[in-house]
């Protein structure tokens, strides 16, 4: 039951989050109605101003100098985006501007974006900043736009991705709009919550004002409430379940790599053990949230939301801040479902604390009153085309690590070749072995292969793994990965051949989001993003 239970629970704790009314009060289905509303604006001006603060005493960014420049840069940046936008009524079409500035406590530069999307196109051009140009080929010293057509790269193969999904992305993003509002619609009739979130709070010159206040234990009180209504009430399962799979099947046309994961099976499978075993699901709730609460979420600052609405009974301005503050190995234990230090990450681990204080401000106006947004007039001269820049590089690509052969060589007998997304496979010096019907393949020639480096920290005798940012470790002959906050649970434990680290390839390959296609016939692994 564990792992339904967590699947569950995952999507009680989204619920929980992003439905902050639940209609039973006028004030919530009030607020309710403007959301509707909102989502259906045809055009508008938008400005958003957001920020983030961090602060972590995590012992990987303390010591990984590349992650410390991202946490600073994080830490004194603003970004504002300047967005005008139009839309078709059915919402079958959009048109967009976005300024977008980014700024720091001693710089700032400026992207712009226009965006032409349908449901059979999706057309993003960039003006192109001024130090980006210095990174160009000198042919393209003089253009000033970057054009991506989303649908043209569709059918590529471009560095071992097969790219056909982009034709589906802008139609199951215009349906995930609706099936969201679809959802609060009927979560909010389903649900038997009698406690006011949303309040409405004054009359100003703009409107209405709202207010959602929330600290950790009223954010703990909501979750709770929230599991034990969707634990007896099978309305709101229902309401939950669907938007559940719709969630689902969007990411599973997007991403090959998630639908091998059988996620809708998974969560049909939880659901309906909820239905058979009813009497268990008040119990199973309400254990998780006496968990729950020696958790720590949020910080002092709590979720704190105010919102406009108008006279017509749009949105019109929203302030909003979010103080998250995270004890990640008291966090780890808990979806262990235990409370006991056995399941931690290391000593360091143990006090690893996370915080992290997101502030975003958002103000529309001309709302419905955009005719048009201009595009800019590109030619061969001032533009760029990504799919003709991109194939340049790699046209360009040449590693002396990797043997890249039109054709495949023959596998030498008894030997097993792995391959890479790009195209070349991976020469190694201890050979790929296979091991209680698992394929396992050495760690540090394997981790190289993908730019990534590892090492053998002999005072925690611990292997270490840092690849595009992220630093894991393990111990040997463990099933176990460990992140600053994530564990990943490997199909097989870790071995030893020959004093050499292998791991396991299939499960070890998807915590860098690589699929494993093994072709019998060649002994040969294909890997896959």
């Amino acid at each position: 039951m564990g792992k339904l239970a967590k699947t569950v629970w995952i999507f009680l704790v989204i619920v929980s989050m992003c439905v902050s009314f639940t209609g039973c009060s006028g004030d919530d289905t009030a607020f309710l109605n403007s959301v509707i509303k909102t989502a259906s604006i045809q055009s508008a001006k938008e400005q958003t101003t957001m920020s983030i603060k961090l602060d972590t005493n995590s012992p990987f960014i303390a010591n990984d100098p590349e992650l410390r420049k991202v946490y600073n840069f994080i830490n004194c940046l603003t970004l504002t985006a300047n967005q005008t936008y139009i839309q078709d009524k059915a919402k079958n079409a959009i048109s967009a501007n976005t300024d977008c500035t980014i700024a720091t406590d001693d710089m700032s530069f400026k992207v712009t974006v226009w965006v032409d999307a349908a449901k059979d196109k999706l057309v993003e051009i960039f003006k192109i900043p001024s130090i980006a140009k210095l990174a160009l080929p000198q042919e393209y010293e003089n253009a000033q736009y970057m054009v991506m057509d989303i649908n043209a790269m569709a059918g590529l193969d471009s560095a071992g991705m097969n790219m056909d999904y982009l034709k589906d992305m802008i139609p199951a993003s215009f349906e995930m709009q609706d099936k969201y509002m679809a959802f609060l619609q009927n979560y909010v009739k389903a649900t038997a919550i009698h406690t006011p979130v949303i309040k409405r709070t004054k009359q100003t010159a703009q409107g209405t004002a709202y207010e959602l206040n929330l600290s950790d234990k009223g954010l703990k009180d909501l979750i709770r409430l929230a599991a034990n209504d969707f634990a007896v009430n099978p309305q709101t399962r229902e309401a939950v379940k669907t938007f559940a799979l719709d969630i689902a099947g969007y990411y599973e046309k997007l991403s090959p790599t998630v639908a091998q994961y059988n996620i809708k099976s998974q969560i049909e499978s939880a659901f309906a053990y909820l239905e058979l075993n009813p009497s268990d699901n008040i119990t199973i709730v309400n254990a998780f949230a006496d968990k729950l609460d020696g958790v720590k979420l949020l910080g002092d600052q709590g979720i704190k939301m105010t919102f406009i609405v108008n006279s017509s009974g749009y949105i019109v301005d929203s302030d909003t801040t979010i103080d998250i503050s995270l004890d990640l190995a008291a966090g780890q234990r808990l979806f262990a479902g235990t409370g006991s230090d056995d399941q931690g990450n290391s000593a360091a681990s143990e006090s690893t604390h996370f915080n992290a204080v997101v502030k975003y401000h958002t103000v529309l106006s001309d709302i419905n009153k955009i005719k048009s947004v201009d595009m800019p007039v590109l030619t061969e001269e001032n533009s760029i085309n990504y799919i003709d820049l991109i194939q340049q590089d790699q046209d360009k690509y040449d590693d002396p690590g990797l043997i890249v052969e039109e054709e495949e060589a023959p596998v030498p007998e008894g030997e097993i070749q792995v391959r890479l997304p790009w195209g070349g496979r991976i020469e190694f010096e201890n050979k790929p072995v296979m091991s209680d019907d698992t394929l396992y393949v050495p760690l540090h020639e394997f981790v190289a292969a993908l730019y990534g480096e590892s090492w053998w920290n002999d005072d925690e005798k611990q292997l270490y793994v840092r690849s595009y940012g992220t630093l894991m470790h393990y111990t040997p002959n463990d099933d176990k990965i460990y992140t600053d906050s994530i564990i990943y649970l490997l199909s097989r434990p870790t071995k030893t051949f020959d004093g050499a680290d292998y791991v396991p390839l299939r499960s070890f390959a998807r915590i860098f989001d690589l699929s494993v296609v093994w072709a019998e016939e060649k002994s040969t692994a294909y890997l896959s993003y």
